[in-house]
Formats: structure tokens, sequence, C-alpha cells
């Protein structure tokens, strides 16, 4: 999925999820069936004129898939998004992210920060594509209850 931008000073953003008349031919469009069955449109891109050709069509953001395309049903990431208040410090975010960091390092998962939105982090861990969907998901949810359950506030 992209996030673009109609009009140069980000007042018209919009997400895009399938192909338009005009795009490049270096982004690609397909259909994709979620573990739930139903299809989903979906962009992708194969290279650096791929990358090219979606900031030329002012793409802010690409929205990238947890896993490849050819194996969908084997997750290749792992993303812990924190999306603070608006009254939080983004200081304290940062520790969040470190905090998070620092407890999958422990169990031997190695991650790294990325900007979300300008005021929030995704901690990002590589996955070897190996463990399904609702085994990663059942994963997230007892570190996120561990990190409920400690002094840590994400």
């Amino acid at each position: 999925m992209l996030v673009r931008d109609t009009n140069n000073d980000l007042t018209k953003t919009f997400f895009q999820k399938h192909a338009l008349a005009g795009m490049p031919k270096t982004l690609h469009a397909g259909e994709l069936t979620k573990i739930k069955g139903n299809e989903a449109r979906f962009l992708w891109i194969e290279d650096l004129a791929g990358l090219v050709g979606g900031v030329q069509m002012n793409t802010l953001e690409f929205h990238v898939w947890g896993s490849d395309r050819h194996d969908p049903e084997l997750p290749e990431r792992m993303v812990f998004d924190i999306d603070p208040d608006e009254g939080l410090d983004f200081g304290d975010v940062k520790q969040a992210g470190k905090d998070i960091r620092d407890i999958l390092g422990a169990v031997g998962l190695k991650s790294w920060p990325l900007l979300s939105d300008g005021k929030g982090i995704h901690v990002v861990v590589s996955l070897v594509p190996e463990a399904n969907w609702p085994e990663v998901k059942e994963f997230c949810q007892d570190f996120a209850e561990l990190l409920a359950k400690t002094s840590i506030q994400v």
C-alpha cells in the first residue's frame, strides 16, 4: 500500500492499494488471498526503478507486507507499533522502543527502530520464514502481555 500526496503540501494525502491508469510499469499490482480467505489488492516493487517510480508519483510511504508475496502464509517480519498519546514526550517513546528492543534481544531476536508518522516508532524484527501467522501473532500477544505486566509503559 502506498501513502501518496496529491498536491505537494501534505494536505491531501491518500492510501492507494491498487493500480491506477498511468502508473509507472515498475509498480506492479495483483491480488492475494488473505488468511481469512478474502482477496486483497496490493502493489509491489521489485527494484530501485520501482522505488523511483513510486517517488515520482508523490509516494510518501511504502507500507510493506510482513511476508513475501510468493509465500504469504509465512511472515518474514514482526512489527511492534508504538503509537503514543499526543501529550507524551518523544523521549518516552524512544525509551519504550529501546526497552522493547532489549527484551527482544534477551530472547535472541534482533530488532531495529523505524519512525512512523513522525510521532511513533515501529520496532521491526526480521524472521526466518518458518512460523505461520497464527504462531507469530500468539508470540506478539504473549510479548504484549509481558510488557503490560512489567513496569515498562509502552
